[in-house]
């Protein structure tokens, strides 16, 4: 289930809020007067050409586009994490986009589904005075394959909420089957636009090396997206991304011979391929998780000292880790491979602190050597 909430930003209740940091966070008298009066005397106005309208006074929400904003309407809301769901549903929360996971089997599990979706939309609007926008509130079935979709009837205050086979969630589309086809190809189109656009305008203008810097700033974030968490599920998405990769090293370089390798025009750009740096993404996300700055879900990825596992006498330091248990493949081979690759790190990098774990495993001094002695299939899975 994803959830919509109606102009959540804009009807924070004032009163409400300083409750709740007052009572539930335990806010000094102090902070909150002053976050008071950081919420109040502001008025509004609507300018249409050189016409004003009259002024408003602002009774409710936070500012939009602030630093503060979100975190006040993140302890506004975090009262709906109190809501008692029933069986495995876990509720999905960041900022104003909430999503409603919950495994569905029979009717029974349709029934307790319907049942936990008037729960929390009673407390939004009882409790925090925030309607959800019933149009716009979407439900979502996500089953192995195609076949096992079925589509549930659920309403959303006596309205029907819609199904979708498609669904974009926090910048990541999703499709019914969990597959990274449908991203990864809205991610190339995205990417080769831009470049194309980039070339067309400033190619003849500026120098190679701020074309550079545009490509990392402007569409590699959108090529490596996610890349920590979802991954593609076949050969056919990891290549499309790379031949985006490559399509805007050749276009920068202006060099279309087709006997040039993939790996020359990268290093003439001094870029990275997309399986490398999802390497050091995945090698990081590891390694927050050991220094328990990240948390990943219960069971998913254990430390082998914790497991009672026994550790090889290959690994050179004592934060490895292991994949205790798995339901589906394509989990035990992403999850299996990150561990592994991790923990035939040195101490000397795995001992790091994050910052300076990240700055040295990026480095492609330490990078390609390593590479090249792990096992071939642990490589091959790295973008996978």
């Amino acid at each position: 289930m994803f959830f919509d909430l109606s102009k959540a930003f804009d009807k924070v209740s004032h009163p409400l809020l300083l409750r709740c940091l007052s009572d539930t966070f335990g806010l000094p008298d102090y902070l909150c007067a002053l976050i008071q009066n950081y919420l109040s005397g502001r008025s509004q106005v609507v300018r249409v050409c050189d016409c004003l309208s009259n002024s408003a006074f602002v009774a409710s929400g936070v500012p939009q586009g602030s630093i503060v904003g979100p975190l006040l309407f993140i302890a506004f809301a975090n009262s709906v994490t109190s809501v008692q769901l029933s069986g495995d549903a876990q509720l999905v929360m960041y900022a104003d986009d909430l999503a409603l996971i919950e495994p569905v089997i029979g009717t029974a599990g349709t029934t307790a589904l319907q049942s936990d979706i008037d729960l929390i939309a009673q407390h939004f609007t009882n409790t925090l005075s925030l309607p959800i926008n019933t149009t716009k509130t979407k439900s979502q079935v996500f089953a192995r394959s195609e076949a096992g979709v079925t589509q549930r009837a659920l309403q959303l205050s006596d309205s029907p909420i819609d199904s979708v086979c498609t669904q974009r969630y926090l910048g990541a589309i999703l499709n019914n089957t969990l597959s990274y086809t449908q991203h990864s190809n809205a991610a190339v189109a995205k990417v080769k636009r831009g470049v194309s656009f980039v070339c067309r305008t400033f190619r003849k203008a500026v120098p190679l090396s701020t074309l550079c810097l545009l490509y990392n700033a402007l569409f590699m974030p959108t090529l490596l997206y996610a890349v920590a968490a979802v991954y593609p599920t076949c050969k056919k998405d990891r290549t499309a991304l790379e031949r985006a990769h490559k399509f805007a090293a050749r276009s920068f370089l202006r060099c279309f011979d087709r006997d040039v390798s993939y790996e020359a025009l990268l290093q003439r750009v001094r870029w990275l391929p997309l399986y490398r740096l999802a390497a050091v993404s995945r090698l990081v996300t590891c390694h927050k998780y050991v220094s328990a700055i990240r948390h990943m879900p219960p069971g998913c990825v254990v430390s082998k000292a914790s497991a009672g596992v026994r550790v090889s006498p290959r690994v050179d330091h004592c934060r490895s880790l292991c994949v205790p248990r798995a339901k589906y493949s394509s989990c035990v081979s992403a999850l299996s491979s990150m561990c592994s690759v991790y923990n035939l790190l040195p101490n000397s990098c795995a001992s790091l602190p994050v910052k300076q774990f990240k700055r040295f495993v990026s480095d492609p001094a330490f990078l390609v050597p390593f590479l090249s002695k792990c096992p071939k299939s642990f490589v091959e899975q790295l973008f996978i």
